[in-house]
């Protein structure tokens, strides 16, 4: 493989309208596909290249130079036009090229580059070969006298960037004449240009792609903490079905709304802003929409959860309308399909990678692309890159929050940045001027979370703050130690905060544990001790909590239940080191005695 950051050509192709034809004639199209691949293996193959990996039902391919590039989509078309597909009409691709650096991940290429050839196919009809500015002006001159660019003009990709000019390639064998290319121009939509790439999320994008063709629902709700990125992510999967919903692609941003009754008037200034009418705003949509092929992208709906039911009977409605919500928690009504949105990868804990390893996981791409960004001499070396991947450890992988991190570059080295994280997330604050403001400070994103919570909810987010992961059975526990807490409401209150994925739930073989991110925990420790007086009473009730929890587990670590006791010990080691902490802060001698024999004891029994 070549060296990461070279410049290189990709081309990917893909079959027009395969989909129908593997639901028509699944043995004839089955046969037809060797033989489609065998076709541009061997035009790939003939002109230098080397086919990267299979996609759906077409390739990707990188090429040294773009004439091969060329020479080789040529090559596919015509060897394809030429094939016998028995009782199959001819299979026709679309093909898109574009040339430029791109970065190594294992044996796959990623980056801008790459993403920019990718949505350059995805907008050609089928027999179509489409090339960026930069393909056209590199190989200008250098091809055969009976191939020329025809100037298709300038476009918005799928992508969601600014307009990039595009160019058909014309010549013997190839279409001259296509339907309009199938960009952002062609179908109504008012989706926002970004300034910068989607980095990451091929798997997301994939899976709910693959969703949404499968037309198994018609609801699909991004559901992640502040700052996950599912705004960003939602505006991709709607722009990547721009071609499939020929009367729209719509965002309608709920952040504003300030209750479930304002909902539907939002959707109608979109939908219906020529309709004036008296009926009640739902139904004025549900009219405009009819029988309409329409996409919405409820963007912030945690607020106004109880409209679920009001969208839901949309639905129910308007048969050929499509809805892809973002939001911190599911709408929990009837046809929903939730999709949890996961912080970016990041490199395993503990480990300490080189550069091209680092660079593989998502995290430290965005931070690297951004810090680039806000100062284009910066790189990633052998010097920085323990720093760059404990900021993005530090920061859960949150792309939120790397992106305000990476921002600070202007200020601090990465050595810096990461102390100064390590003392206090204050730092994150910033970002793009023309962003809300909830958005320019990680703190803030979390807020708007936090303000949604009932009053006892509250109390239970910030108690929270005072464990390292929990069972049910310890948060009750503590609950019972403080007054401000029912333990009767925990159980309803933990399940409503890791609904509003404020708290993470996994599944282990001690039963179900509860946690936090970090960047989420130093917000309810911050409210904790905003109020001295709390902070004190809770980690009080942790401590004396888990003293007798430790006391109770060192009686058991000698007898029949000695394997569970250990297990439940370790799983609760960090509460122990924490409790510690707290009685040795308070001078409380016994207690920490005990809670100190305890990790020895586990310590010495896990060594035997």
């Amino acid at each position: 493989m070549a060296d990461a950051g070279a410049a290189r050509t990709f081309l990917f192709s893909d079959i027009e309208s395969s989909t129908r034809t593997w639901e028509a004639h699944p043995d004839e199209m089955a046969a037809a596909l060797e033989t489609h691949d065998a076709i541009l293996a061997d035009a790939v193959s003939l002109h230098g290249g080397s086919i990267v990996k299979t996609t759906g039902d077409g390739v990707m391919a990188m090429f040294p130079e773009p004439n091969e590039a060329l020479l080789a989509a040529v090559a596919m078309i015509t060897g394809l036009a030429g094939a016998d597909w028995a009782d199959l009409a001819p299979l026709r691709i679309r093909v898109g090229i574009h040339s430029g650096d791109a970065q190594v991940r294992g044996d796959d290429f990623f980056g801008p580059t790459v993403n920019r050839a990718a949505r350059i196919m995805s907008v050609a009809s089928g027999g179509q070969i489409l090339v960026s500015d930069v393909v056209e002006s590199m190989t200008s001159g250098r091809l055969p006298s009976d191939l020329s660019f025809r100037d298709l003009g300038e476009h918005r990709l799928k992508d969601l960037g600014g307009a990039h000019r595009v160019f058909q390639l014309c010549g013997p064998g190839l279409a001259s004449s296509f339907p309009p290319v199938r960009t952002l121009d062609l179908t109504p939509n008012n989706l926002p240009s970004q300034v910068s790439e989607l980095l990451g999320r091929e798997r997301e994008l994939a899976e709910l792609r693959s969703t949404i063709d499968g037309r198994s629902t018609r609801l699909i709700t991004l559901v992640g903490p502040g700052g996950t990125g599912k705004t960003r992510l939602g505006l991709h999967v709607a722009a990547d079905q721009i071609d499939r919903y020929a009367d729209g692609v719509y965002l309608i941003d709920l952040a504003d709304v300030t209750d479930a009754q304002g909902v539907a008037p939002a959707l109608a200034r979109v939908v219906a802003s020529d309709e004036r009418s008296e009926d009640p705003p739902a139904v004025v949509v549900a009219r405009a929409i009819g029988s309409r092929s329409i996409l919405l992208l409820l963007d912030n709906f945690e607020h106004v959860l109880t409209a679920g039911t009001m969208i839901a009977g949309l639905l129910a409605a308007c048969e050929n309308m499509m809805v892809i919500v973002t939001s911190r928690e599911a709408l929990h009504v009837r046809g929903e399909q939730v999709y949890h949105v996961a912080p970016l990868g990041l490199p395993p804990p503990g480990d300490v990678p080189s550069v091209d390893s680092a660079m593989q996981h998502e995290a430290i791409e965005l931070f690297v692309a951004r810090a680039a960004a806000v100062d284009p001499s910066f790189t990633i070396d052998e010097a920085n890159v323990a720093d760059i991947v404990a900021i993005c450890r530090r920061l859960d992988g949150l792309p939120l929050a790397i992106e305000l991190a990476a921002a600070r570059l202007r200020l601090f080295q990465p050595a810096e940045l990461r102390e100064r994280l390590d003392e206090r997330l204050d730092v994150l604050r910033g970002g793009a001027a023309d962003l809300p403001e909830r958005q320019r400070a990680l703190m803030s994103t979390i807020e708007w979370s936090y303000d949604l919570l009932t009053v006892h909810q509250r109390s239970l987010f910030r108690a929270f703050s005072a464990f390292a992961g929990a069972s049910l059975d310890s948060v009750e526990g503590v609950a019972d130690h403080l007054d401000h807490l029912d333990s009767a409401l925990v159980l309803d209150d933990l399940e409503s905060l890791v609904a509003k994925s404020l708290i993470r739930s996994e599944r282990t073989p001690l039963g179900t544990r509860f946690s936090m991110l970090e960047t989420i925990r130093d917000f309810a420790r911050s409210r904790l001790l905003s109020d001295g007086e709390e902070d004190g009473v809770v980690r009080r009730a942790h401590a004396t909590y888990y003293a007798d929890l430790s006391n109770e587990l060192r009686s058991r670590l000698q007898g029949p239940e000695r394997e569970r006791a250990l297990a439940l010990a370790a799983a609760g080691l960090g509460n122990l080191r924490a409790a510690s902490t707290f009685r040795e802060a308070e001078r409380d001698a016994t207690r920490l005695e005990e809670l100190l024999d305890t990790q020895w004891a586990l310590h010495e029994a896990q060594g035997q």
